[in-house]
């Protein structure tokens, strides 16, 4: 099973009401997204579904990729700028018994740890997760236990794998 695994394009520092989680994109993270979703629209295969946390910043990411890829995102309160690491791996676990490939838009330093956890011992995987950076694993599970082969990475100017 494929995963997309993004960590939100790059935010503001600040938000309008004073909330992290209203933090708007930044110019720089609206062309980031901007990249990614021309760069899904173009990819084989492409997510068939795409979840999201409701923060500003992360709901925004998934927004404009989405509109490249014809899909409307759906509002995930587990990938929330808080959520825990078991929450996010209870997201992933469920996504691993589905058949078709799907995103998840979030936060760190939850969402640099899975990758970290699910790619470990690969050298081609990456060592962090930046914003607006998109990883894909191909996931694998037995039991309880996640696993995942590293595919690629993707940033506005960098790509590998």
């Amino acid at each position: 099973m494929l995963v997309y695994i993004l960590r939100h394009a790059k935010a503001e520092r600040e938000s309008p009401t004073g909330k992290d989680e209203d933090r708007p994109l930044a110019p720089t993270g609206i062309a980031q997204a901007r990249f990614l979703g021309a760069a899904l629209a173009d990819a084989e295969p492409r997510p068939d579904r795409i979840l999201t946390s409701p923060a500003e910043r992360a709901a925004r990411t998934a927004d404009i990729v989405a509109a490249a890829l014809d899909l409307q995102p759906r509002e995930e309160p587990r990938l929330s700028p808080d959520a825990s690491f078991n929450q996010v791996a209870a997201i992933v676990r469920g996504l691993a018994d589905e058949a078709s490939p799907s995103m998840i838009v979030g936060h760190n330093p939850v969402l640099e740890e899975l990758v970290l956890g699910l790619t470990a011992g690969q050298p081609e995987a990456p060592g962090s997760l930046r914003t607006g950076e998109l990883v894909l694993v191909d996931l694998t599970h037995a039991g309880r236990a996640l696993q995942a082969r590293f595919i690629r990475r993707l940033r506005l100017g960098e790509a590998d794998g």
